[in-house]
């Protein structure tokens, strides 16, 4: 086996220390919670920092109403892209703002988000 130039190791490294700081942020989102209450207050949906669906609740007398599926989606939906908005931004701190852009998306929408909450 051929050794390593010094050029390939120091990639290898920071290769390394990069994943590390990447796995450890995604261990931190996992704590995160992400919940969007519909806004007739019917339907809340709860998720992680990295979008992984934890809950969903429906108040009485949600199940009767018309349009219950459209909302759950929504709920569900937007709880997700504030989970992506944050994560995009702690990631952007490991990878830099571009990176981040290209992997996730832009953060502009952040304003679109009303009915949102962090537990943060």
């Amino acid at each position: 086996m051929e050794s390593s130039t010094p050029g390939i190791e120091r990639a290898r490294t920071q290769t390394g220390a990069l994943l590390r700081r990447i796995n450890a942020a995604s261990a931190e989102l996992a704590t995160e919670r992400f919940t969007y209450t519909s806004p007739d207050g019917l339907v809340r949906a709860t998720v992680d920092g990295n979008g992984a669906l934890l809950g969903i609740s429906l108040a009485e007398g949600a199940v009767r109403t018309a349009g219950l599926g459209s909302q759950l989606v929504t709920a569900v939906n937007t709880a997700r892209r504030a989970a992506t908005l944050d994560s995009r931004d702690r990631l952007a701190s490991v990878i830099g703002g571009k990176r981040a852009d290209a992997l996730i998306g832009s953060s502009e929408y952040d304003g679109m988000l009303d009915g949102v909450s962090s537990d943060d």
